[in-house]
């Protein structure tokens, strides 16, 4: 899977988080506030990408985070930014049983329609986005 590029729209919704082991949980609640009208896999699938995308900003970013949601003709645009600067990639090769970490963008990938980073204007940072829509 290559890193996709793409701008991130101006989201409808936004909320900052506080870094920390609570932020994916925040996350998953206000996500299912703003989506609960939506289709129930949809809803399930924004779930996992947000937890999945919070989780690496917690872990890689280590500053404020802010969630941002779109509302896309089939679905959503969820879009994570933090002060980090490294960019992710997924790895090369699915990551052995037994590895504590390596899954969250995989399980990105596997699960959004389209997803990709661009460095936060003005650095620093970045911001990490998915577009989970129905599946056809």
């Amino acid at each position: 899977m290559t890193r996709k590029t793409a701008p991130v729209l101006t989201s409808d919704q936004s909320i900052a988080l506080t870094s920390g082991l609570r932020a994916p949980a925040h996350a998953r609640a206000w996500v299912s506030e703003h989506v609960a009208t939506l289709s129930g896999d949809l809803v399930d699938n924004a779930l996992l990408v947000v937890s999945e995308l919070v989780t690496n900003a917690v872990r890689h970013g280590g500053t404020g985070i802010v969630v941002s949601l779109r509302h896309l003709s089939h679905g959503v645009r969820i879009a994570v930014a933090d002060a980090g600067e490294a960019l992710p990639t997924p790895p090369d090769a699915q990551p052995r049983p037994d590895a504590p970490h390596g899954r969250g963008l995989l399980i990105v990938a596997a699960t959004a329609a389209d997803w990709g980073v661009v460095p936060n204007d003005p650095p620093p940072g970045k911001t990490v986005w998915a577009d989970v829509v129905l599946q056809d």
